[in-house]
């Protein structure tokens, strides 16, 4: 049915109201549009192979398109055909003959299965070639980043909906971060967690300033968080923030009417918890006792842990490396490689692992060489007749952006530290009713940042440091983001805050050449 000028009109202004009048609105769309438009060129344009582990993770999608999960791939000797193959570069059209050696085994056997199904599906059916389904896979990404974008302007105006400029503060200073749009162009899980955590945030928010639970809002939260650890293990990070969330409300149920005890307030509360978590696992948790099952461990992981865990499982370097002189020079692997600050800012605001911004190419063969294998192209004493690589001014670019993104760091860091102060100082005074508006996009961070380097430390990789990537944390950003631009909007000197927020607008503006693939096809 046609959509008449009358109704769209009203939708508008509908949305208008929503927003907090014409400026703020327009203010939204046009940064949706443009954080989004970023997300849906890269989507079209980059090369669907290319990415972290990218052959592992298409291996998964295509056995899955058989009808079972891979089986760990191992460490293959350098003369194994399939070793081989995923080291002699990404032609520019791939013949679907290509893919036979990536069948079967995968060293991702450890990945939840929800990224990969649908295309795994569409495949199955014959619907697509496998070209296509790859690149199926990555449109998926800019659906979850439309309604991930969406979803974090209504948690927004759900916390503050006093502060219409607020959403659009919170959207400008996420489209600051190059590492969105760059996962965003990968077939993995982050994306996934990242729309789910920002939903789950949003349910457990309204459900906080309702103070009231129900069986629907259980199940929902249920599925939501079945769903997430269904796309990747980080979810989990999620599972506190729910749990928070329940606890809280029984909390403040029983401060607001403290004449009918505490026990009573605690079985509905608890029941509707204990669904929550029973749901979750019917959803998600399904895979992890298949893990359990298979290889013994609801853990399993392509790499042993440490026996105990300890600060000593990491070198020194891990903790305080700074960079070894080259994080504002040549940011890009192999330097640095187990330096956790240096590299995870490298990673958050460049592209230190090379599959995005850093490439290599060989006019002749007509390949690209990404990561680890322009890396061995470039330890060769001489490259290889045809090959080109933009290594050596990407990385003095990248460098240059490490040293402007100074700056927006900073104000991550000031923001993230004033609500870290707002909130322990309500702790310290014994829960008083009301909760802080921030509480639960902070406690989000602060759950994630901890379990984040819970695993970097029991799987440590010195040699490689592979596991020091900021889209591993991607899902904390935009909470960081929203938290940086409350404290924006409450600082008193206006006429500075002004001038800091053109500051920033110019080192996105000057940084922007990192939103875009430097892999095309």
């Amino acid at each position: 049915m046609a959509i008449t000028k009358g109704q769209a009109a009203s939708w508008i202004a509908h949305w208008q109201q929503q927003a907090g009048g014409k400026r703020p609105f327009f203010a939204q769309l046009l940064l949706l549009i443009l954080i989004n438009g970023i997300v849906g060129y890269n989507a079209i344009t980059h090369h669907p192979l290319i990415g972290y582990d990218a052959h592992d993770h298409i291996a998964y999608l295509l056995t899955m398109s058989e009808g079972h999960f891979p089986t760990p791939l191992g460490i293959l000797p350098n003369s194994d055909p399939r070793k081989v193959h995923r080291a002699d570069g990404l032609p520019i059209r791939i013949e679907d003959s290509w893919f036979d050696l990536l069948r079967g085994e995968s060293s991702e056997f450890f990945s939840p299965p929800l990224p990969y199904a649908l295309p795994a599906l569409l495949l199955r059916l014959n619907w697509l070639t496998i070209w296509h389904t790859l690149r199926f896979g990555l449109l998926l990404n800019v659906l979850l980043s439309l309604g991930s974008t969406f979803t974090l302007v209504a948690l927004t105006r759900q916390l503050y909906p006093q502060r219409p400029w607020l959403p659009a503060a919170t959207l400008a200073l996420f489209g600051l971060l190059p590492v969105y749009y760059k996962t965003f162009a990968f077939i993995r899980g982050e994306p996934y967690v990242f729309f789910f955590g920002l939903l789950l945030t949003l349910l457990v928010v309204r459900q906080q300033q309702a103070q009231t639970s129900s069986v629907r809002q259980a199940i929902t939260l249920g599925v939501l968080l079945g769903l997430g650890i269904l796309s990747r293990q980080w979810a989990f990070f999620f599972f506190p923030v729910v749990g928070a969330g329940y606890l809280l409300l029984w909390w403040q149920q029983v401060r607001s009417r403290p004449t009918q005890g505490w026990r009573g307030y605690l079985r509905p509360v608890l029941w509707h918890g204990v669904l929550t978590a029973v749901i979750a696992i019917l959803v998600g948790g399904w895979f992890y006792l298949y893990l359990y099952d298979r290889y013994g461990s609801l853990t399993a992981f392509n790499r042993e842990p440490d026996e105990t865990f300890g600060l000593t499982n990491q070198p020194l370097d891990f903790y305080f490396g700074s960079g070894e002189g080259l994080l504002f020079t040549d940011p890009v692997r192999p330097n640095f490689s187990n330096h956790l600050l240096p590299k995870f800012y490298s990673e958050m605001w460049g592209d230190h692992e090379s599959y995005f911004l850093v490439m290599g190419w060989n006019d002749i063969k007509e390949k690209y060489y990404p990561g680890f294998m322009l890396l061995n192209k470039l330890e060769k004493p001489q490259l290889p007749e045809g090959f080109v690589t933009n290594r050596a001014e990407m990385g003095a670019f990248l460098g240059w952006v490490n040293r402007l993104a100074l700056l927006p760091t900073a104000v991550f860091l000031a923001g993230m530290a004033w609500t870290t102060a707002v909130n322990l100082r309500w702790l310290w005074r014994k829960l008083p009713a009301p909760a802080p508006a921030a509480l639960f996009p902070w406690l989000a961070v602060v759950t994630s940042v901890a379990g984040y380097l819970w695993f970097l430390i029991q799987y440590p990789n010195p040699e490689r440091g592979d596991t020091i990537k900021a889209t591993y944390l991607l899902h904390i950003f935009p909470f960081v983001a929203l938290l940086t631009a409350v404290w924006l909007t409450q600082l008193p000197h206006r006429r500075l805050v002004w001038l800091l927020w053109a500051a920033l607008a110019a080192v996105a503006l000057l940084i922007s050449p990192t939103f875009f693939t430097h892999y095309p096809v």
